[in-house]
């Protein structure tokens, strides 16, 4: 029986194709190090200028006028019509663990159970300062350890 492959799913919150795995002078060395042994997708591109409908039309495979998504998920009501489209649900199908580390913007943060995640690596019950802060970075190092 062979080993089922690991997926790591790295977003850069708006970084772009800015850094150093995609020719640009900015300094990533484990990025880079990391790419080199790795898939990096070089011809990808956004179908939405927003973060929320770009984020889920590449978690669902779907448009976001096709899922949706109009616009930043939370208060303004904005949400996938399907939440069980979310690649984390065909994941966990195939026998994956499903882990989330910062952010995410495709469901309202306050309730993350429509993604289908197992494991939350940012404690609801102790907010982070934001979802690049060192807390984020320990809590993935702990988790990959």
């Amino acid at each position: 029986m062979s080993t089922p492959l690991h997926i790591l799913h790295l977003h850069a919150h708006d970084a772009g194709r800015w850094i150093q795995p995609y020719g640009y002078p900015v300094s990533t060395p484990h990025l880079q190090a990391f790419a080199q042994d790795a898939i990096v997708f070089r011809n990808a591109f956004a179908v939405s200028p927003t973060c929320g409908p770009a984020r889920t039309a590449l978690m669902t495979g779907m448009y976001p006028h096709e899922c949706g998504m109009f616009g930043l998920p939370g208060p303004d009501g904005w949400k996938m019509d399907d939440p069980g489209r979310h690649l984390v649900h065909t994941l966990n199908a195939a026998g994956y663990l499903t882990v989330l580390a910062g952010c995410q913007h495709e469901c309202d943060g306050r309730d993350l159970s429509p993604l289908g995640y197992q494991r939350l690596l940012n404690d609801a019950t102790r907010p982070l300062r934001g979802w690049f802060y060192p807390e984020t970075i320990d809590r993935v190092e702990s988790f990959l350890a």
